[in-house]
């Protein structure tokens, strides 16, 4: 904070974590917060045709760069108040990065808000969901289906799935 003053830049340009190699050093992230006060249009998608074991853009982190997921790899949930972007960011920019790769599908569910966020997608959703009761459906639908895949990535000698195994 005391570097930020003396040099007049916004709160939350220096960003300061200890070195995890050296207790002498610190790591420091710069970068101007203002760019996320406003929004930022969102340009596309980056790889259509791609194969979802590519990397999805799925925003932009504070100091411009793309935060970019690999949704092979990682699990992911969004959460957050009312009115922080939930649908806008996670679904319809995710979203809208998914569907456009060539070996994936999305099934999906909102109970809550029913076609209010998935109603402009439902045309390139493989399934859509908006009670209770289908998407408990859905759930028991996924479930069925997972023995029969792993057992053929099994067969394939793969431990999990990956790009161009069949599946």
């Amino acid at each position: 904070r005391q570097l930020e003053s003396a040099g007049e830049f916004p709160p939350g340009t220096f960003t300061v974590t200890p070195n995890i190699d050296n207790a002498a050093h610190a790591d420091v992230i710069i970068s101007d917060p203002r760019l996320i006060r406003q929004p930022v249009p969102y340009p596309g998608p980056s790889f259509p045709h791609a194969s979802i074991a590519e990397p999805i853009a799925v925003g932009l982190y504070q100091d411009g760069t793309e935060c970019e997921v690999n949704l092979t790899r990682v699990q992911m949930q969004i959460m957050g108040m009312t009115g922080a972007g939930k649908s806008l960011g996670g679904c319809w920019s995710a979203l809208s990065e998914i569907i456009t790769r060539d070996d994936v599908i999305v099934w999906a569910a909102d109970i809550t808000k029913g076609d209010q966020t998935l109603g402009p997608l439902r045309g390139a959703l493989a399934r859509v969901e908006t009670t209770a009761l289908g998407a408990k459906e859905m759930l028991a639908d996924v479930n069925a289906i997972i023995k029969p895949r792993t057992n053929f990535l099994a067969s394939k000698g793969l431990g999990k799935w990956r790009k161009d195994c069949g599946l």
